[in-house]
This record gives C-alpha cells, structure tokens and sequence, in this order.
C-alpha cells in the first residue's frame, strides 16, 4: 500500500486509479483510497484469506481505540488488517482479527438482523453515492450472522428492512479470526457512475470492551458519516442507471403501490424493467408483475408497480421481492417480508356517543387499506342492531381515505348497547368486514 500526501493527489490520481490500489492522506484526518482494477476471479467466501483476489486489494491496517485514544489501564488493541476489492457484481471484503483472548470470544446471536453489534465483530459503513448523506450498515459476528439495514439520512434510524443480500465466511483460529464479506452491487444504493465513495470500517472487541475504527479523524461514534473515509475508483461499466428510492408500499390489504425511482445518469436513453414478485394466491402459485419505463439522458423517473394482497392473507406473513433490470443489469434486488397483515377495520377510538336530537353523531372508523384501492369505488355499509337482534339503522359512505367517516341520527332512537356490522367493498366486491358494539346514552346538557 502506497501513501501519498494530499498536495500530490492531483497528480497521481490518475495514474494509480485502476492500476495500483492505494490510500491517499486527504485533508482534515480523511483518507483517501483507490482501487486498483477488478479483480478477474472473486474470492471463494469462506473465511479464508489466501485468495489471489486479496494480493493487490487495497488494504486498511490502522484501527484505532474510538475516541483517538485507549482509557487508562486498557489493553493495547491486537491489529486488524481490512482488505477491500470488486469485480462487476460486488464489493468484497476481508478482515483479519488477531485475538490474544479467542477463548472468550462468544457470538450468541444466531438470528438474521439480530444485535450482531453487541458482540466480537465487525461492522462495514458504505455511501455509494459519496454524498455523505444514504449509507447502508453491515455487521458481521465472528459466527457470520448478519445485521444489516439503511440510514436515509444520518439523523434517521436504521432502517431493518433494507436487505443487502451480503454473505460471509468465517474461519476461526488459535491466536485470530478472519472474515471475508461478499456485497452484491445490486443491494446497494449507488450513485453516478464513477462516483467517489465514503466509507468506514470498524471491529467491535466485546472482550475487552473496546470499540477499533479504521478513520483517522477523531469520532466519537461509528456513523459520523461526515468524517467517512473516501474510495474512488470502483468502476462498473454497465451501471448507468442508479435506483435512488424504493417502497414497497404499506402492506394493507387490497392494492398497493411499490415505487422505484431512478436516475439516469448516462448519456443515452435507457429502458428499466421492474418485476414485482407478490403474496402467494390460491395455489400457492407467485403473483408477479412488470412495468418499465423509458428513461431519458440525465433524466430522472419513477416506475409504479400494483400488487394485491387478498383477503386470505390477513394476520399472515407476506413477502414482495422487486428486481429492477437495465437489460441484462440487475441494478437492484429487494425483498420486503410483513410480518402480519393487519385487518382493514382498526378499533374504534371511543365506543359511547351522546343521542343528540339536533345533530349526527359521527363516527371515525380508522381503515387499513391499500394505496390504490382508496382511489377506486370503495364504498363502507353498516347495518346497527338493538340488544333483541332488530335492525334500527343502516347506510352506506364512500370511502377516499384510511378513515371513514359514519354518521348516525339518533333522534328515534333509544339509549342502549347497539351491535354495529361493517362491510367494505372494493367495485362491489367484499373487501373486509367486522363487527363492533357501541353505547348510546342520553346528551345530560341537552333540554
């Protein structure tokens, strides 16, 4: 690994990029490092750290306490040393851990998106776009479970749900551990072709508590992103589209919405193709979808995909996968489990309502359905019975909204428990329907 003063990275920069993979001290404690060219055979992604890949790849060997500095009467960290390559489908990674206490060293975690971090690890910050404000976060036990999730901004939580697709091997030794990482491209949300990178890479060590980052900039947490280091040069020829948004909509019953929003940041016209992978239906049989749009040079668009979830699938789990293709370029690969399906109709905020002789009692029904189907005919019916069984009321409300609205006259009508049966209707087709009860009593103030 070379390194190079910052007044020089003007002229060496375009010498090294592709060639040699190096770091650069930028200004202000950020470092910057350069690729070298993709790897022509990618690591086998079992822990073992002997691949060709790995000879040139650029390698990151300072980790340093958090905070600049080890507190009084810690033990001097064991050295870690990072390798990072690429080759068109992904971004690799390598870790080697010298462990003097391995005996000690415990990964409890076993659950996909479990606190991983609380454990012996390491963690991966990546800011594809180099905007400091998108990263992914991956962390890794030395059992190689996996937490992995977004932060749109740096202020938001992580978002779980954003699943990267990443892959590890771990080989466990006397005296270390190793850890090789395999990021598919596809399940990272990238920029402009070209574009310079932020990262971080950092190793928790639970048995001694002690927190190791790979940034010489003072921090004194692992997602100051501002003080990222910078990696340029990993070119993806091909990738001139870039996903910049994606959502999966709400997860209600009826017809929602997945949106992509894309960015193409070529110089020719391109064509997105979007399959939506939905629910299960009847047979156990896939739903998908498709849409596609024409995207412009340097334009921006948006790709709007329907999908259904039945009324069979409430209180059940679903789960939508999206692929997002420039021709044969998968530029991005998502899925989105919901855990449980609520029910259209939410409980009532309150169940006793006044009788009032002037006024209609309203009624706020809070509704749970999807983006689409609000658009379409939906209308509410509701029938109310007396104690005995009678039916004393009935009607009907359009519903545009994930509340609606019923209003009750109460004027012939007597104090009492009254049962009240719903049904939603999506173009006159039952979409749900439930059953609740409510108190009418008598307005005190009312002469």
């Amino acid at each position: 690994m070379r390194t190079v003063s910052a007044p020089c990275l003007a002229a060496v920069l375009g010498v090294l990029c592709g060639v040699l993979p190096c770091c650069i001290r930028a200004g202000e404690g950020i470092r910057t490092y350069v690729m070298g060219a993709p790897v022509a055979r990618p690591p086998t992604i079992d822990g073992d750290l002997s691949d060709a890949a790995w000879r040139d790849a650029v390698q990151v060997t300072s980790f340093v306490p958090l905070g600049g500095a080890s507190r009084a009467g810690a033990e001097t960290p064991p050295p870690t040393l990072a390798r990072l390559a690429y080759d068109r489908d992904a971004l690799y990674l390598a870790f080697e851990c010298i462990e003097p206490r391995m005996g000690e060293v415990v990964a409890r975690v076993v659950d996909h998106d479990g606190p991983a971090w609380m454990e012996d690890g390491v963690e991966v910050f990546l800011n594809p776009d180099g905007n400091r404000e998108t990263y992914v976060q991956v962390v890794a036990n030395t059992a190689g479970v996996l937490m992995d999730g977004i932060k749109r901004t740096p202020l938001a939580p992580l978002d779980m749900a954003w699943e990267t697709g990443a892959t590890t091997g771990v080989v466990r030794a006397e005296d270390r551990w190793s850890i090789e990482l395999r990021i598919p491209f596809e399940g990272l949300p990238l920029g402009a072709p070209g574009a310079a990178w932020t990262f971080h890479l950092a190793r928790n060590r639970r048995v001694a508590g002690q927190h190791l980052t790979s940034l010489a900039a003072p921090i004194s947490g692992f997602h100051e992103i501002a003080k990222f280091d910078v990696l340029r040069g990993v070119l993806l020829a091909g990738r001139q589209v870039a996903v910049v948004d994606l959502h999966f909509g709400d997860g209600f019953q009826g017809t929602n919405l997945a949106r992509v929003g894309l960015r193409n940041h070529g110089s020719e016209a391109r064509t997105v193709q979007v399959e939506l992978s939905g629910p299960e239906v009847g047979g156990g049989d896939i739903k998908r979808e498709t849409a596609e749009v024409v995207l412009p040079a340097g334009a921006e668009g948006e790709v709007v995909v329907p999908w259904v979830i039945a009324r069979e699938h409430a209180g059940s789990a679903v789960e939508v996968t999206v692929v997002v293709r420039d021709g044969d370029c998968v530029l991005r690969r998502a899925r989105r489990r919901f855990e449980a399906i609520p029910s259209v109709f939410g409980d009532l905020p309150r169940r006793a309502f006044y009788r009032d002789r002037q006024e209609a009692v309203l009624i706020e029904l809070p509704l749970r359905v999807g983006e689409a189907s609000l658009r379409r005919h939906l209308t509410l019916e509701w029938q109310a019975f007396a104690a005995d069984g009678s039916r004393v009321g009935s009607g009907m409300t359009t519903v545009r909204t994930q509340r609606a609205v019923i209003r009750l006259f109460w004027d012939a009508w007597f104090d009492g428990r009254y049962r009240l049966e719903l049904t939603l209707r999506e173009e006159n087709l039952p979409l749900a329907s439930w059953g609740t009860f409510l108190l009418l009593v008598e307005n005190p103030w009312q002469e």
